[in-house]
């Protein structure tokens, strides 16, 4: 009882931690948006009348960065495999597995990973043969949370799955 305590003791400490973050965001007024259309302006040529005798040079533009992978906003994608579906809405899961619990604990850290959320946060709490695993993250567009438990004396595990898009 006393490791669960403190297991959610650190995931609201970290929840905590993640939402003063994104207040002192928000709070600036700062959004990838806002900064994005300054680039874009501050790359436009000057458009101001030239004298006939200086040479025009052909504007340069700086190609805007493309993410390597695009955020998945779809709950599907965080069906993990070989999973049997329970439930589904588009923004939570309900799965069962046999899989051993860190397997399927590290196969969400890599996908949290492979998606570029970098607000993260993992809390595992084992007592006997009872599992609890927490896993959150989020980026600019999406908040993802997954729990894994298994009970004592079964090899069930279920997964939960919440997506919030901002």
């Amino acid at each position: 009882m006393k490791s669960f305590a403190l297991g959610l003791s650190v995931f609201l400490v970290i929840l905590g931690a993640y939402s003063s973050r994104k207040y002192q965001i928000e709070g600036k007024g700062v959004s990838n948006q806002e900064v994005l259309s300054q680039t874009q302006e501050a790359q436009e040529p000057d458009s101001s009348p030239t004298d006939s005798t200086s040479p025009t040079l052909p504007p340069t533009h700086t190609p805007t960065p493309k993410p390597t992978r695009p955020p998945s906003s779809s709950i599907s994608a965080f069906v993990y495999p070989g999973a049997s579906l329970k439930s589904q809405t588009t923004t939570s899961l309900a799965l069962e597995s046999n899989d051993d619990t860190d397997k399927i604990t590290d196969w969400y850290k890599t996908k949290i990973e492979e998606l570029g959320m970098n607000v993260k946060s993992f809390v595992t709490t084992r007592a006997n043969d009872k599992v609890l695993n927490k896993l959150s993250a989020a980026d600019g567009a999406r908040e993802i949370n997954v729990e894994i438990s298994k009970q004592q004396g079964t090899s069930l595990v279920v997964i939960s799955v919440g997506l919030k898009n901002f």
